[in-house]
């Protein structure tokens, strides 16, 4: 059924410090946890990691990252801006967000960048992307942890 608005795969959870953005996605993952299989939480820094690993190959979960049938990425925005290997830069995040757009996976993402810091880091081709693929919940006011 096509209704005129835009299928999206995935929900970022945008916003402050200390504004609720992994305690929500921490229960929206446990819930998929118990119904979907596989489920798969990560940090934007281990999906740096990871993808460094493959590139030199050595044992990498990155594969396992790109096919799960839903992905949860923590603190975008959090890891290295370029993963170098043998001398080529990569952008792991903008690789794994198109591979996952092209496919319609379901991706769920916090970040603490606003919209302007997402657009320098990630770039206009990658911004476009984000608008598409993902619904948008943005967090604001004070830290919780206070």
């Amino acid at each position: 059924m096509d209704d005129g608005k835009p299928f999206r795969s995935g929900l970022l959870l945008q916003g402050t410090i200390g504004s609720g953005k992994t305690t929500l996605m921490y229960a929206i993952y446990g819930l998929y946890k118990q119904l979907v299989s596989p489920v798969i939480f990560t940090t934007a820094f281990d999906l740096h990691t990871q993808f460094k690993h493959q590139q030199e190959k050595e044992a990498s979960h990155y594969e396992e990252f790109l096919r799960a049938k839903i992905l949860f990425v923590e603190e975008a925005g959090a890891e290295l801006e370029r993963c170098q290997s043998y001398g080529t830069d990569y952008t792991p995040i903008q690789n794994l967000i198109s591979y996952r757009y092209d496919r319609k996976l379901p991706t769920i993402i916090t970040t603490n960048l606003a919209d302007d810091k997402i657009l320098d880091r990630y770039g206009p081709r990658m911004m476009d992307r984000i608008n598409e693929m993902f619904s948008i919940l943005r967090f604001k006011g004070d830290s919780y942890r206070k």
